[in-house]
C-alpha cells in the first residue's frame, strides 16, 4: 500500500522509531537485570535488593506523569523528551562512577526518573507529523520497530556482563544509546521545522497575489 511505503521512506518515522528503541532499550536493561547490579553494587541480601529494585520504579512512574503534564501544559516536545533522556544516561553513567552504593543507587533514581518522563512526552511527538488517514499505522510500525529494543538489548547486557564481570560496559551502551535517541530528535525537528517555514512562504505568497 502506498500509505505504507511513505511512512517507511519516512526520516521522521525512522527517527522516532529510533528514538523510541533507545528508551525502550533503557526500560528494558532495568528490567531484566536492575536486580544484579543493585546486588553488585551493595552486596545486600535478596530481600534488600527486592525492595531496592522496586524504588526506581517509583521515580519512573513520577517522571512520567510530571513530564507528560508539562509538556501538555507547555505544548513542547522536543525539551521534554531530549532533557530527560540526557538525564537518564547521565544518571546511569554517574552510578557506575561512584564508589558510594547509596550514592550510586540515587543517581540510579535519578536516572529512571529521566527515563520515565522521556517515555511519558514521547507519543505526543510522533502523532504531531503523522498524516490522520496513516497515523495509526505509523505509530504501529514505530511502536514495533522501537519494542525490537526489548529483544535486542537484554541478550547483549548478559553476554558483556559475562565477557567482563561488571555491567558497567553494559550501562555505558545503554547511555549511549539514549544521547542517540535525543540527538535524533534534531531530525525531526529540522524536518518539521522547515515544513512549517514552506508553509508560512507559500501563504504569503497567496496573500500577495490576492
Amino acid at each position: 500500500p502506498e500509505g505504507i511505503v511513505a511512512l517507511l521512506r519516512s526520516h521522521n518515522v525512522w527517527a522516532a522509531a529510533g528514538i523510541w528503541f533507545s528508551l525502550m532499550s533503557g526500560a528494558y536493561g532495568i528490567i531484566y537485570w536492575l536486580p544484579q547490579i543493585i546486588k553488585q553494587m551493595s552486596g545486600a541480601d535478596d530481600f534488600v535488593v527486592s525492595i531496592l529494585s522496586a524504588l526506581p520504579w517509583v521515580g519512573l512512574g513520577a517522571g512520567m506523569l510530571i513530564n507528560a503534564w508539562h509538556s501538555d501544559k507547555s505544548q513542547e516536545r522536543y525539551w521534554h523528551i531530549g532533557i530527560p533522556s540526557v538525564i537518564a544516561a547521565g544518571g546511569l553513567i554517574t552510578a557506575t562512577l561512584l564508589s558510594s552504593d547509596w550514592q550510586a543507587f540515587c543517581f540510579l533514581m535519578i536516572g529512571a526518573l529521566g527515563l520515565g518522563g522521556a517515555q511519558g512526552a514521547f507519543w505526543a511527538l510522533p502523532t504531531s507529523f503523522l498524516k490522520e488517514g496513516n497515523a495509526g499505522n505509523g505509530i504501529t510500525l514505530i511502536n514495533l520497530l522501537g519494542n525490537s529494543g526489548g529483544v535486542v538489548t537484554p541478550p547483549i547486557i548478559g553476554w558483556i556482563r559475562v565477557q567482563t564481570g561488571t555491567f558497567n560496559a553494559s550501562v555505558y551502551i545503554l547511555a549511549g544509546l539514549l544521547l542517540c535517541g535525543a540527538a535524533l530528535l534534531g531530525i525531526i525537528y529540522r524536518s518539521l521545522t522547515k515544513i512549517s517555514d514552506l508553509t508560512v512562504v507559500s501563504e504569503d505568497a497567496v496573500t500577495e497575489q490576492t
